[in-house]
């Protein structure tokens, strides 16, 4: 039941990702016209991200949705990806500027709890997710 949950709300996240990198698409064409070569890299490279991430979560969404054994693990390793990139452009956003955003902030830490919360519900091992075995007598 929470797999199929974890799925759903995968689906929302995804497209979360897929529409924030067709909003940073929008800056390209203008930082280019203005020549600032450096921005439009790494604009190129956030578009990227976004979008890989968004069809990764789609992708494992539609397999938790449909109960998939490998959804999980794409689940479980996609979501750790997303908190240590997210983790990284905080670092690096409080080295070069004055650092992210509050939202940015909040969406970080939505990524940390849904990942704890995924490794906590879906990273069990199969053994203990069965029952475990009736006694045996000794005699």
């Amino acid at each position: 039941m929470l797999t199929r949950l974890f799925g759903a709300f995968g689906v929302l996240l995804a497209f979360s990702y897929l529409i924030e990198g067709l909003s940073w698409g929008r800056y390209v064409l203008n930082t280019l016209f203005r020549l600032q070569f450096g921005m439009f890299g790494i604009q190129l490279i956030i578009i990227a991200a976004d979008y890989l991430f968004g069809v990764a979560l789609l992708t494992a969404a539609i397999g938790l949705l449909l109960a998939q054994d490998w959804a999980k693990k794409m689940w479980l390793i996609v979501t750790f990806l997303l908190v240590l990139t997210h983790g990284a452009v905080i670092l690096i956003s409080e080295i070069v500027s004055n650092g992210v955003s509050q939202a940015y902030w909040v969406w970080t830490a939505m990524v940390i709890a849904v990942t704890a919360l995924s490794w906590w519900y879906l990273g069990e091992s199969p053994a203990t997710q069965e029952a475990p075995p009736p006694p045996q007598d000794l005699l």
